[in-house]
């Protein structure tokens, strides 16, 4: 299926928007890993073409020409509020649609708890947790899914260079500050540990607050660069009142919605719709008692 792109301009800067318009359908707004471009992840295609959904998927991290790539988990989900929020001026988002996020993506799509318009359900595909060998590491894999782009092990390689080519802007021009915002984002990641729960705690579980929204972290065994830590449930459950984890058995490695596009957009579906016919009076953002009293 094809998809149109528009630009958005947020915090001085355009960031394209690729859409899948299928005929109906809810709204899912989907978020892509670190270095990675919508187009590349089959399983987007699937999701519009094959179960219906209309897809928003911007283009934003790490640095994908911009003039002030995000440097930090705090920057990327800054930028991503923003574009949301335009997204809502413009009439193209309102309340009630579903988030889904992959690596990165999927980290800053837990912080979209508490944005305007409010989501109905947010899922995390092999979200960036802890990283196993600090910085080093974080700089390694992203070496390693570019050369896996370019060489076409996640589609046609003709496809890979296309893409680099039309989205990577002033791709030599701006390597050094690529990789100098890889680094800085890489060392962010390694220094504090699941700040997607810090961001919505510091803003709102010392009030009380927890969020009523589904959440959901599907992680396939033998990610390459993170773990899951052993109190996550813990940990989540200070702000979200309906928290899974699923541990994939049947897939493997971070890259897993890449390499496994159309039963990516299968397990994705199936929980969407299970959260859809789920019958809850919670509302998805409830305030504490003193704040309505």
């Amino acid at each position: 299926m094809k998809h149109t792109i528009t630009k958005v301009r947020v915090l001085g800067q355009e960031i394209p928007v690729c859409e899948w318009l299928p005929e109906g359908g809810s709204t899912v707004l989907f978020l892509h890993g670190f270095g990675r471009h919508p187009a590349q992840y089959g399983m987007v295609h699937a999701l519009a073409r094959d179960h219906g959904f209309r897809v928003l998927a911007p283009f934003l991290y790490p640095n994908n020409a911009l003039n002030e790539p995000p440097r930090s988990f705090r920057s990327c989900v800054a930028l991503t509020r923003a574009v949301v929020r335009e997204l809502e001026r413009e009439g193209n988002l309102q309340a009630g649609y579903g988030v889904v996020g992959h690596s990165t993506g999927g980290s800053v799509a837990q912080c979209l708890a508490d944005s305007t318009p409010r989501p109905n359900a947010i899922l995390a595909l092999n979200p960036v947790f802890p990283v196993k060998y600090g910085p080093w590491g974080f700089v390694a894999r992203s070496a390693c899914i570019t050369g896996n782009q370019l060489l076409g092990r996640t589609g046609p390689a003709y496809r890979g260079w296309a893409l680099t080519l039309r989205y990577g802007g002033k791709m030599l021009a701006n390597l050094a500050r690529k990789f100098e915002a890889t680094w800085a984002l890489a060392s962010n990641l390694s220094r504090l540990q699941l700040q997607e729960y810090r961001l919505l705690y510091d803003s709102w579980g010392q009030r009380g607050v927890r969020f009523g929204v589904p959440t959901a972290v599907f992680q396939a065994e033998r990610d390459e660069f993170f773990r899951v830590p052993d109190n996550l449930r813990a940990w989540m459950g200070l702000v979200f009142e309906h928290f899974e984890l699923r541990q994939l058995q049947d897939v493997r490695g971070h890259e897993w919605p890449l390499m496994r596009p159309e039963l990516a957009a299968q397990k994705v579906s199936t929980w969407l719709a299970a959260q859809a016919r789920a019958e809850s009076t919670a509302s998805p953002f409830r305030p504490p008692e003193y704040l309505t009293a």
